[in-house]
């Protein structure tokens, strides 16, 4: 059986998944899947991909899902799977018991299987109260094309230190009046304890050009004081930190017609017009 990684929250349980409706706040949870492509194989996994999402469509799986590809990092694919709870993921993992599903699933998976080297699975819940400005970058979701996400591991018994350098930055970037949304998820299954998901989605890469900038005017609201002993506390609290950057691949993903009508010539673009006869033969 085929797990996607689903996106966290703070673990409410009536929220509605995002990718299934028009998003308006983070998935409480997030079930995530890391799949590691071998090399030259991308374009055949697109299409192996592709028959997960038809056969999801025509068994109205209930949690919709993301996949994006790394730009920068492994050669890696993230599948995010938003459910609204626990219990949520548990009556997907029932809905992947029915048949035809079931079958076409597996069928699936073992097409898909040849084209891998590896894949692990994660659970994390989503942290309201370090992240920024989530509502916004829900309601801006379906025009999203690129994804930062860096994976940071706390030493133990250092999160209450984590939480103090968040405020600080949240406060900060609330005084620049800084735009992109921060998404962050504690991984409570998966990965070293102590792991966090920082997220954010882009509409372009563009908003990288601006990073100097962002810099600066983050140092100048802390203080330079204040933007110092947050850069050593970080140090101290962690045993590593690891960004990548994906660019999202609607043709894998499974999102509601809801979800795509926020951008439908992205995530359900006409077919080419067909050839003419006479252009053909000629």
């Amino acid at each position: 059986m085929k797990i996607r990684v689903r996106m966290l929250s703070t673990m409410l349980l009536t929220v509605g998944c995002v990718w299934a409706q028009a998003p308006t706040e983070a998935p409480p949870v997030l079930r995530i899947t890391r799949e590691v492509v071998k090399p030259g194989k991308g374009a055949a996994h697109d299409k192996t991909e592709s028959m997960f999402v038809r056969a999801a469509a025509r068994a109205k799986y209930p949690s919709p899902y993301l996949a994006m590809n790394a730009v920068a990092g492994p050669n890696e694919v993230w599948f995010l799977e938003a459910n609204a709870s626990f219990a949520a993921v548990e009556k997907a993992d029932q809905a992947m018991e029915a048949e035809p599903f079931k079958t076409e699933w597996q069928q699936a998976s073992t097409a898909d299987g040849e084209l891998l080297s590896g894949i692990s699975n994660m659970i994390a819940v989503f942290r309201k109260d370090l992240s920024y400005r989530a509502d916004q970058g829900m309601a801006a979701m379906p025009k999203a094309r690129y994804f930062s996400v860096q994976q940071v591991c706390l030493r133990q018994n250092t999160e209450k230190h984590l939480v103090e350098i968040i405020k600080w930055l949240l406060t900060a970037y609330g005084a620049m009046n800084y735009e992109q949304p921060i998404f962050v998820y504690q991984v409570l299954a998966g990965a070293p304890s102590g792991t966090y998901l920082v997220l954010e989605p882009m509409a372009s890469l563009s908003a990288w050009d601006n990073w100097p900038a962002v810099m600066k005017s983050t140092r100048e609201a802390m203080g330079e004081s204040a933007y110092e002993q947050m850069g050593k506390t970080f140090a101290e609290i962690t045993q590593g930190s690891v960004r990548m950057l994906f660019a999202i691949n609607p043709k894998m993903s499974y999102v509601s017609k809801e979800f795509a009508s926020g951008d439908p010539g992205f995530w359900t673009p006409k077919p080419p017009p067909a050839h003419k006869k006479a252009a053909a033969a000629k």
